[in-house]
């Protein structure tokens, strides 16, 4: 198994596990992962649960200088504006990313179950409080 040292973070690994149409267990939402030019990685993560399906988040993962950062963009909340998550551990079946400055979440994980399963984790203090929820996703047959 690759394992990342702080000198040497490596994603691209799990990311290219992502890769693909996830569904989430138990709920009508889809995270669609692409990478388009090398090194960047992109998802759209999508409710299908009224009329018409509707974007929820935009999610970017690229190296910027020497570190990599998960840029998620959450519809209707910040004022539309992208939070930046920096990658702080990482295997090739594991990604771990964190802004500490952010109200809620402060933790963004993924775990690489097997090629049909991911798991992803949020979690930190928000009012003082932890809180997380996972989200199972299994690989979409659509």
């Amino acid at each position: 198994m690759l394992s990342c040292s702080p000198d040497s973070l490596n994603p691209e690994p799990a990311l290219n596990g992502l890769l693909g149409k996830w569904d989430a267990t138990g709920t009508a939402v889809t995270e669609a992962w692409t990478s388009g030019e090398k090194g960047v990685y992109r998802a759209v993560v999508t409710s299908h649960a009224g009329p018409s399906p509707e974007i929820q988040e935009l999610i970017e993962v690229k190296k910027d200088g020497d570190d990599w950062y998960f840029t998620g963009t959450v519809m209707h909340q910040n004022s539309g504006l992208p939070i930046r998550f920096k990658l702080v551990d990482c295997k090739d079946d594991r990604l771990k990313f964190e802004n500490a400055e952010h109200d809620f979440p402060q933790n963004i994980e993924y775990f690489i179950i097997n090629k049909n399963k991911v798991k992803a984790r949020v979690s930190g203090s928000q009012n003082g409080e932890f809180k997380e929820f996972i989200i199972a996703y299994y690989r979409s047959k659509y």
